[in-house]
């Protein structure tokens, strides 16, 4: 039939979606996506047969080795037992929302204090040999 293409067989794009890095969680959102359009197509009877039954997605990750998020308690247990001197950067990653990189590279004059607000305008990295780079960040 004119204008129709070869459907591509849904296993091999997700084989080459996990090949390529991406996260089980982004793979099984756009394979329920994709298998939604299937769907609707058996059932306007433009296909026979839903490709996407019976693929076999890749697992997401184990909740015991997830990274967990601190409580404030937790936190603030951290914070009391810190040097007096990481403190701030303690404060910085765990309550502003700052990348590693981006809280290590913070300077006084970056906090206007009246306002309230943080002006992040670089971060530091580590390059290959283990140097450090103060860079713009992302």
């Amino acid at each position: 039939m004119p204008g129709r293409g070869r459907i591509v067989d849904p296993p091999v794009r997700i084989k080459q979606m996990n090949a390529a890095g991406l996260a089980a969680g982004t793979i099984k959102t756009r394979y329920v996506n994709v298998r939604s359009v299937f769907r609707a197509a058996v059932k306007d009877r433009v296909i026979g047969s839903d490709p996407t039954d019976g693929v076999r997605l890749p697992r997401g990750r184990r909740a015991d080795v997830a990274m967990s998020i601190p409580t404030p308690e937790e936190v603030g247990q951290l914070m009391a037992v810190a040097d007096e001197r990481f403190q701030p950067f303690i404060a910085l990653c765990a309550f502003v929302g700052l990348r590693l990189g981006e809280a290590a590279a913070v300077q006084l004059g970056d906090v206007d204090f009246l306002r309230k607000s943080l002006k992040v305008s670089r971060q530091v990295q580590r390059v290959n040999g283990g140097t450090i780079d103060v860079r713009a960040p992302k």
